[in-house]
């Protein structure tokens, strides 16, 4: 399904100008790229969903009252895409701090419920090579030792 929206894109921008994405259009692809990280290890704990709702709250600004139907239609995008990461194009072209920051919050929330899955380190550090975040710009928590990682801030 991702693949045919980005085809959809491309076939759009034949001006060359690009696509512009909206403000809403960014949040929900960096909520989706949390929400994530919060079902990918097949639990979806207490823990985790507060952080999601307190750096939604926080770093995207989504008042109280926009949270819950946020969070739904996070969830609604999330399970009527079969693909990987929706919307990645969007979060790609902000700038590097922004990204970073991006993947220090999926780091957050995958650390949020005191364990750590493979799968969200799998996540996490597929991120950082689909956001284009080299080793080198990498948050401190998410830096590898040797062939292992931190997984603690």
């Amino acid at each position: 399904m991702y693949s045919s929206f980005k085809t959809l894109l491309k076939q759009l921008d034949r001006s060359g100008q690009g696509i512009e994405f909206t403000r809403e259009d960014r949040k929900l692809a960096i909520a989706l790229l949390y929400y994530r990280v919060i079902v990918v290890d097949g639990r979806v704990r207490n823990e985790e969903l507060n952080r999601f709702r307190q750096i939604l709250s926080e770093n995207l600004m989504i008042t109280e009252e926009e949270l819950l139907q946020f969070e739904d239609d996070v969830i609604e995008r999330l399970a009527n895409d079969d693909s990987t990461f929706p919307l990645l194009d969007t979060v790609k072209k902000l700038p590097l701090p922004d990204r970073v920051e991006i993947l220090a919050n999926m780091h957050e929330i995958s650390i949020s419920d005191r364990e750590l899955h493979e799968f969200e380190i799998n996540l996490v550090y597929r991120a950082a090579e689909l956001l284009e975040i080299g080793d080198e710009n990498l948050p401190a928590a998410l830096v590898r030792k040797g062939s292992s990682w931190t997984g603690r801030s």
